[in-house]
């Protein structure tokens, strides 16, 4: 018997002392634990899987990590990249964004991880979700690291989870992001 998208996040949320929030019209089902004041939510289903959270800062920041594909390289040559210094991450990942100094949040325990967890993407952008089409105001911004592929078991996640708040707190003492509730 299959599992159910509710059932799913429920169980999940049992599993690391989050909160549940059932599906209801068009939002799908996910987990929200707080984690110093920031609200870090898990949703989607089947092979892709989302975490993100809201954070304000008072410049524009900007991030994106991809894996390397042939796309991304043609993109690669209209769009400043940073390098990380670590040959086996920027072997198979490009990092894009217009601040300087950006990679410092990718220290070699984040960028270890981050190869480790085997991460489709992350996003720092103003797009609710990483969707274009919401935008958030007034400064602020989300963190959205994306998995993939069949690795969605709950430890696996939880692993994502140390991820994320290591990216949190490196956020939070290089650029002083201050948390945002998600609606």
């Amino acid at each position: 018997m299959a599992i159910n998208n509710n059932e799913y996040w429920s169980e999940f949320s049992n599993f690391i002392g989050g909160e549940f929030y059932e599906a209801a019209y068009w939002y799908s089902a996910k987990t929200v634990i707080n984690y110093n004041g920031f609200c870090i939510a898990f949703d989607g289903f089947g092979e892709s899987k989302k975490v993100y959270c809201r954070s304000s800062y008072g410049e524009k920041i900007a991030l994106r990590i991809d894996k390397r594909s042939f796309v991304n390289k043609l993109i690669n040559l209209f769009i400043s990249r940073h390098k990380t210094n670590d040959k086996r991450f920027d072997e198979q990942y490009l990092v894009h964004s217009p601040n300087q100094g950006i990679t410092s949040i990718l220290n070699s325990l984040v960028r270890r991880m981050y190869l480790d967890l085997d991460i489709a993407g992350l996003f720092i952008s103003t797009g609710k979700a990483g969707s274009s089409e919401e935008v958030l105001f007034d400064n602020n911004y989300e963190l959205i690291v994306y998995t993939k592929g069949i690795r969605s078991d709950y430890g696996y996640l939880k692993e994502v989870l140390v991820l994320f708040k290591y990216l949190v707190d490196n956020l939070s003492s290089r650029y002083n992001i201050t948390p945002v509730n998600l609606e």
